[in-house]
């Protein structure tokens, strides 16, 4: 049935403001070509790296990593700040991309580095920065030589914006400014003096968080949090740098340890026979403190690692003295967090939140069945039977797999759990090629003030 006369003379009338202002929006994109944007297409803007599990868009709130985004890692020491750091680029490492990984705390720790981007030497470059200016200038100088290589240089053209790449800096605040380090270096101590740090972070952050808009980049920066309290007894989260760190980061991570750092104690020494392996667990919850782009969420996951008996691996170490070279033999570390089980217990939480409609909605797509205590499981409706049951972290790599394929059940799964569908970077294809399709495809697929409204 047709609409009524008196509805259709307000569509008209909303029709020919449409036009009105989609006129003003065209004149505006001419005047400032690449910054104008109807509200349709600036949704499309924001293009996500894969990420290798559910547990992870959950924890993000959408389908894959924001590219050319400032992100903080914030947390009390040994909470396993630099182990997501690593962990973050190799996910940038398993789509062809890279990182530069700048220290300033002097405090390598090669081992887990390696061993979470599986000894892939080429997946990171690290970078030793003694000052607050040195790493800044690092970081500045490393990406006008990636964008030349990526953008041309003059005559010589580049490569594209085909790779992602991920600067880390760790930590923001745990170098002096240059003029702070030189007058201790001539007058022997400290005196009172301005927040130069702060003041230098502000205006450095303002700046770097410009420079990557455009560009498949991750920036990354590690800082300390210091839990206090006010005078009241109100809880208080003390992070180093000033108030414009907070303000630009697109997001903000939240680390804590739950087990014990202390090693003499039973949740500091907490281990688990995995396959055969005697594996060293260390339980950390993250918390999404500050989300630009979704909403704040948590998750419980486990970084595990073991002595590979079953691998001999070799190395030469040179004597820093005498220049002689010796090659030593070993076993080597496996890291990695447990993504897939921390999956499977998401959604074995949203099965138990009776009356919940996402609950029942998830319990008709399929249901998993297990033991809490094992951590073992089966599931029919993914093809895991009782009589097969397998780990949780077996479980979540089936669903894994069934998600890369089975796209109807990745549009039923996803909004029972929050995720937003996000144009996803694909390694090869020039970022600004992806952006421009994304954008063109998007608005294609809106009606226009043009469109006559339909019929009833």
């Amino acid at each position: 049935m047709a609409k009524k006369k008196k509805d259709r003379d307000l569509l008209d009338a909303e029709s020919s403001y449409d036009k009105l202002f989609d006129g003003l929006t065209q004149e505006m994109g001419r005047a400032f070509p690449g910054q104008v944007f109807t509200g349709v297409e600036a949704e499309q803007l924001l293009i996500c790296l894969p990420v290798p599990a559910l547990s992870i868009r959950y924890l993000l709130q959408q389908e894959g990593w924001p590219l050319g985004r400032f992100t903080m890692i914030v947390g009390e020491q040994e909470s396993c700040k630099s182990a997501l750091s690593y962990e973050i680029a190799r996910w940038h490492r398993l789509q062809q991309g890279r990182a530069t990984y700048l220290d300033t705390e002097n405090k390598p720790s090669p081992e887990l580095m390696w061993s979470i981007v599986q000894y892939d030497k080429q997946a990171i470059d690290y970078h030793k920065a003694k000052t607050l200016d040195q790493w800044q200038e690092a970081m500045t100088r490393w990406m006008a030589a990636l964008k030349g290589r990526m953008d041309g240089v003059g005559d010589k053209p580049g490569f594209g914006r085909i790779a992602p790449y991920c600067f880390v800096v760790d930590s923001l605040t745990a170098a002096l400014a240059e003029k702070t380090h030189t007058n201790i270096a001539d007058e022997g101590h400290t005196k009172k003096r301005f927040a130069d740090e702060a003041s230098s972070l502000t205006d450095y952050i303002k700046y770097i968080t410009k420079e990557i808009d455009g560009y498949p980049f991750s920036f990354i920066g590690i800082n300390h949090l210091k839990p206090g309290q006010t005078p009241t007894g109100i809880p208080t989260r003390n992070i180093g740098g000033g108030r414009a760190l907070r303000f630009h980061q697109a997001t903000e991570f939240e680390m804590r340890r739950k087990s014990s750092i202390n090693p003499t104690t039973k949740a500091g020494a907490a281990t688990r026979l995995i396959d055969g392996r005697r594996t060293e667990v260390i339980e950390i919850q993250i918390a999404v403190t500050k989300n630009s782009n979704a909403p704040h969420r948590f998750v419980d996951v486990e970084m595990l690692w073991y002595t590979d008996f079953d691998t001999t691996d070799s190395r030469v170490i040179v004597d820093a003295q005498t220049g002689t070279q010796r090659t030593v033999s070993g076993h080597p570390q496996r890291t990695y967090f447990d993504w897939h089980s921390t999956s499977v217990e998401i959604l074995l939480d949203l099965q138990k939140d009776r009356g919940n409609r996402a609950s029942k909605l998830l319990n008709d797509l399929f249901y998993i069945e297990g033991n809490d205590d094992r951590r073992h499981c089966w599931c029919k409706d993914l093809g895991v039977n009782e009589k097969s049951k397998i780990s949780w972290a077996e479980m979540g790599q089936v669903l894994e797999d069934r998600l890369a394929t089975d796209h109807a059940l990745a549009d039923a799964l996803y909004p029972l759990l929050g995720i937003r569908r996000r144009p996803m970077y694909q390694s090869g294809t020039d970022y600004r090629d992806l952006m421009r399709a994304s954008i063109s495809q998007m608005a294609a697929a809106v009606p226009t003030a043009d469109e006559p409204p339909a019929e009833e």
